[in-house]
């Protein structure tokens, strides 16, 4: 989002005295410098809850993440209390050292060089592969594709084909309330471009050529 977009949000949030969540879970996974700026950098009354983990750039098993709660702090240390009393305290504290002794820039230094090129090779394939009319995504950073399918393919459909493969999608219907994204699908390239990987992706791409004829 532009950062006069941005700017106009908080304007509505001002308006109609609203809060904003705001999950920047892949926003230290950037392939370029400087960082996209934040809308909660623009925040100055407190209205946007910017929140996150660390278990997308560091493990799935570390369950542990943090929020910038603004003006919403009495409320969300209630909600935090409610939820759950006890917290990760050894892990916390690993990561609050690995962080401070520098390991963590680091360690996102080479995620970014990895993903960025898992996403390039992705790309080559997806171009390779997949029937003409389908179009992709090339994100900026993170590890996530959306890929729009020829007009006929049923996304949902199409993700029970790949798990009898094998294989592991995102239909887009599940990220619209209104089946929107019916001819949509995420993909992760996360992984490391194996050439198990490459002959899924290619396998994939046939049954989505299926699914046009």
């Amino acid at each position: 989002m532009p950062d006069n977009r941005k700017e106009a949000l908080l304007k509505l949030l001002k308006r109609y005295d609203v809060p904003l969540i705001k999950d920047d879970i892949f926003g230290d996974l950037p392939y370029e410098k400087p960082r996209p700026r934040s809308i909660k950098s623009f925040d100055r009354e407190g209205r946007v809850l910017l929140c996150s983990s660390f278990s997308k750039t560091l493990a799935p098993g570390l369950r542990v993440g943090w929020v910038a709660p603004g003006r919403y702090l009495q409320e969300v240390m209630h909600m935090k209390y409610v939820s759950s009393m006890g917290t990760a305290t050894f892990l916390q504290l690993a990561i609050a050292e690995f962080i401070a002794t520098g390991g963590y820039d680091r360690h996102l230094k080479r995620m970014r060089m990895e993903y960025r090129q898992g996403r390039d090779r992705m790309l080559e394939w997806i171009k390779t592969y997949f029937p003409d009319g389908t179009r992709v995504t090339c994100p900026q950073g993170g590890f996530l594709l959306w890929l729009e399918l020829p007009r006929g393919v049923d996304g949902e459909a199409l993700t029970y084909r790949a798990l009898d493969e094998g294989i592991g999608i995102a239909s887009g219907n599940l990220f619209s309330a209104t089946d929107k994204f019916d001819h949509h699908i995420r993909l992760s390239y996360a992984s490391a471009p194996t050439q198990e990987r490459e002959r899924a992706v290619k396998r994939f791409g046939e049954l989505v050529s299926e699914m046009t004829e």
